[in-house]
């Protein structure tokens, strides 16, 4: 909501091929500024960057690499070897494991901000769920070197994601022990 009187730009879609063909150069600006504006959102939005000091934040996006999946694409799959920690820029992703009987039980739903990954790297175990996008999803994503660099130099990242693992371990302990989808109030989602 704007608090006073504002200015804006609207270009459509052929309005933006027309000056990618005149201003090539203009049209790779616009998409740097809303990059940074999009990644400014997610610094100040997720719980993974509160733990570095202001000037600290863009050094470390810039460890990130972009992905994108498509809808119903799988992000990690249950049972694999973790790749390293993600955080969601735009989009939505499923949680979900698959029971004893091998049904699929979602466990909630992950948004703009959200970390997953983590898990299976931290613990060096096999991954506990599986991710799958619902829609177009784009990530942030750190390769498991990197972000255990950046754990090994940084304690308040380490003790953010142990508190993180461990209360996903309470609650995926809880559904394997239940079988049954619980409250999705009583699921805790870091951003």
């Amino acid at each position: 909501i704007a608090h006073e009187d504002i200015e804006y730009f609207k270009l459509d879609k052929s309005m933006l091929d027309e000056l990618a063909r005149i201003q090539p150069r203009a049209v790779y600006e616009i998409k740097k500024y809303c990059e940074k504006r999009l990644f400014g959102n997610l610094i100040d939005n997720s719980a993974f960057f509160n733990a570095f000091e202001e000037f600290e934040k863009y050094l470390i996006i810039d460890e990130f690499e972009s992905q994108g999946f498509n809808s119903g694409q799988v992000v990690i799959s249950q049972n694999q070897q973790g790749k390293g920690l993600y955080i969601i820029v735009t989009g939505e992703a499923e949680v979900s494991y698959k029971n004893d009987n091998g049904e699929n039980i979602v466990v909630t739903n992950l948004s703009s901000g959200d970390i997953f990954g983590e898990m299976s790297v931290l613990k060096k175990r096999m991954t506990i769920a599986t991710i799958v996008a619902r829609g177009k999803l784009g990530v942030l994503f750190l390769p498991k070197e990197k972000l255990l660099e950046i754990v090994e130099t940084n304690s308040s990242v380490l003790v953010l994601l142990r508190n993180l693992c461990s209360q996903r371990t309470m609650v995926a302990e809880k559904f394997y022990q239940q079988q049954e989808v619980i409250d999705a109030n009583e699921l805790i989602v870091v951003k």
